[in-house]
């Protein structure tokens, strides 16, 4: 020290009173004579051995967390107060394909990650926001979201980002966790093809069955009844005839009854007015048609209708209606039922409200709802969803909405 002015440096020292190992740090100047030679050491040395364990600490659990997160098959990175990516693990390269030398920063990460701009921008306020919100409400952990990540070989990767606070090497930072669900969603996807093709399948056989029911079977009551009506009109109208008479009376009562079941079983099987008349004169009458059949008093309101709606999504509102009021019927012991239809630019659909007993739970018997499942079953298939609100003794709300609008939020690019 002897070319320098000031010095500083820190150092290990054994107390002689215990043996007890002690961190110290030395700050000292030296003052010259007027030749240069040193004259006078002046300094200070203070204890920092609590500091040096602090730093020892924070130093080690660097090193653990390093080790575990390179370990981790779940792709990591840590962000911090300036939004630079200070880490990435194995799995976030091996993942995602990208370095941390190609995304020193969120800045840089955003364009890479999600290409189309609609796209990036809502992802950005989504992270800002829950960012923030996590913030003021001091939770640790930010509300975890999906979305699609561009890697950088050009595929693309779904993802669920969880985000949390930490402190890494003394500073604050976010740990954010990317949990890969591309092949559960891929499989989710495939299953809901799935579904949506059998309901398609299902839809087409009911119709089939209907036309050839009208077909065939309506046209054999059709002429049974005109032969019925030409043998009546062949008995003389005498005492020796009544009997006959009677019983053909009887059998034409009887086909009448038999052609109203045909038209019902057709009806229900596929309705021919949601196809010649739209879905909301369809709803109107099955409306009508359910006070006639059970005399619960049902009424229907439209807040908004923009005009017509695709097949496939008429079919599905129309048979959850359907499965609604049968179950409303048998079960809710209702006197009331409210029927709310809109159809806008975004968004169709279908809320039914009763006033019944609402959806009593018997855990003993194990069983589940299986008219709610298809239901869901059905909005599920069309990427719409059915939301049930249940108050016992008050009644039951069912919620059926299809979206008509590839939203971000489903995680598109």
């Amino acid at each position: 020290i002897r070319d320098r002015k000031d010095f500083r440096m820190d150092y290990q020292i054994v107390r002689p009173s215990d043996g007890q190992v002690r961190w110290v740090a030395a700050n000292g100047e030296l003052e010259y004579d007027g030749e240069g030679n040193p004259i006078q050491l002046i300094g200070t040395i203070q204890d920092i051995t609590e500091r040096k364990e602090s730093e020892m600490l924070i130093r080690e659990g660097a090193e653990k967390f390093s080790k575990l997160a390179e370990a981790s098959p779940v792709p990591l990175a840590l962000i911090d107060d300036h939004q630079n990516i200070i880490y990435i693990n194995h799995a976030f390269r091996r993942t995602f394909g990208y370095t941390l030398n190609d995304i020193p920063t969120l800045e840089a990460w955003w364009p890479l990650a999600y290409s189309d701009p609609a796209y990036r921008q809502w992802v950005i306020s989504e992270w800002a926001e829950r960012t923030q919100e996590a913030l003021e409400k001091e939770e640790i952990e930010v509300e975890q979201f999906e979305v699609k990540i561009q890697c950088k070989d050009g595929t693309y990767r779904t993802v669920v980002v969880n985000t949390s606070f930490m402190t890494h090497q003394s500073q604050k930072a976010q740990l954010v966790i990317l949990y890969d669900i591309t092949k559960r969603k891929a499989d989710a996807d495939a299953l809901k093809m799935l579904s949506g093709h059998l309901q398609s399948v299902r839809e087409e056989e009911k119709a089939s069955m209907a036309r050839e029911i009208h077909d065939e079977l309506g046209g054999m009551l059709s002429a049974l009844k005109i032969d019925l009506y030409w043998l009546g009109n062949k008995l003389p109208y005498d005492e020796s005839s009544a009997e006959l008479v009677s019983k053909i009376d009887t059998m034409s009562e009887m086909l009448d009854s038999a052609a109203d079941a045909t038209r019902r079983i057709i009806t229900e099987l596929r309705p021919t007015i949601l196809d010649d008349m739209g879905l909301l004169a369809a709803i109107e009458w099955q409306a009508s048609q359910f006070t006639k059949r059970t005399k619960i008093e049902c009424e229907v309101s439209c807040i908004n209708d923009i005009g017509e709606l695709d097949r496939d999504r008429s079919i599905a509102i129309f048979r959850i209606l359907q499965e609604a009021l049968t179950n409303i019927s048998r079960h809710s012991g209702a006197s009331l039922v409210k029927i709310k239809y809109t159809h806008d630019e975004t968004m169709v659909s279908l809320r039914v409200t009763d006033n019944g007993r609402g959806l009593i739970e018997k855990e003993e018997d194990g069983k589940y709802h299986f008219g709610l499942l298809g239901m869901h079953e059905r909005a599920i298939s069309l990427n719409g969803q059915v939301s049930i609100e249940n108050k016992p003794a008050i009644g039951l709300t069912i919620l059926a909405k299809f979206p008509l609008q590839n939203l971000h939020q489903t995680g598109g690019v």
